[in-house]
Order: structure tokens, then C-alpha cells, then sequence
């Protein structure tokens, strides 16, 4: 996390051998038609939030890449979080990066820490 309101940056590293990594990467890219939109809690109620999804196109990264970009609308404090994720497929991996934050995150910090994040990848044996 760079500043008190992000954004913050998670990475999942997943050594699921190549066809689960591929398939992590199948359900990224068709979530936003599968989930467009997601509600828990009761609305109005401190403890309820409403996301929705949508594509994002993201460059070519390993041997496979998905991205997705969400909103989380919360009701306590009333806030919406700004997410953008991609999900790589490479050497039988899946890894996914997330930037989330109060404002949108910068997609090209997205890109450049996957890319970083995918060149050691391939670097690891």
C-alpha cells in the first residue's frame, strides 16, 4: 500500500500445473459475463455492498492473460473501491495481480508489475 488510501497491491502466486493455470485464466476473463454484478447484505444496511465487473483488456503476458475490472460500492464508511486485476497463465502457474484503491488504478502500474512479476517467473526453474 503506498498511501493510507491505496492503492494496494496483492499478488497470488498458484503453482496449479498448466491446465488449472489456464483454466484460472478462462474464469477471469469470463467473469464479468458469468457475475456482472454481486450483492451481499441486506441493501441499505451498514454491513451491505454491491460490486459489478467488467472486461479489461490487458496485453499478452506468459502463455496466457485476462483482466477484469470491479467496483465495490460499501455502505460503511460509503465508499467505492476501484479494482483492476490480470490473471497469467505461465510455466504452469497461475498468477494474479490486483491494484485496488479509492480512485482508479493506474493501468499502466497494473501492466508493468505483471510483466515484472511474469519475467521472474520465467526466470524460476
Amino acid at each position: 500500500m503506498k498511501g493510507q488510501t491505496g492503492p494496494v497491491l496483492i499478488e497470488a502466486i498458484n503453482p496449479a500445473g498448466d491446465r488449472a493455470a489456464k483454466a484460472v485464466v478462462d474464469a477471469v476473463a469470463d467473469a464479468p459475463r458469468r457475475c456482472p454484478t454481486y450483492d451481499e447484505g441486506r441493501p441499505g444496511t451498514p454491513d451491505a455492498l454491491h460490486m459489478a465487473t467488467y472486461p479489461l483488456s490487458v496485453p499478452k503476458f506468459g502463455n496466457k492473460s485476462a483482466g477484469v475490472r470491479f467496483e465495490v460500492d460499501l455502505n460503511s464508511p460509503r465508499v467505492t473501491v476501484h479494482g483492476k486485476m490480470i490473471a497469467v497463465s505461465v510455466k504452469g502457474v497461475a498468477l494474479t495481480v490486483l491494484l485496488a484503491n479509492l480512485e482508479q488504478p493506474d493501468q499502466h502500474e497494473l501492466e508493468a508489475i505483471t510483466r515484472t512479476a511474469v519475467r521472474k517467473m520465467g526466470k524460476q526453474k
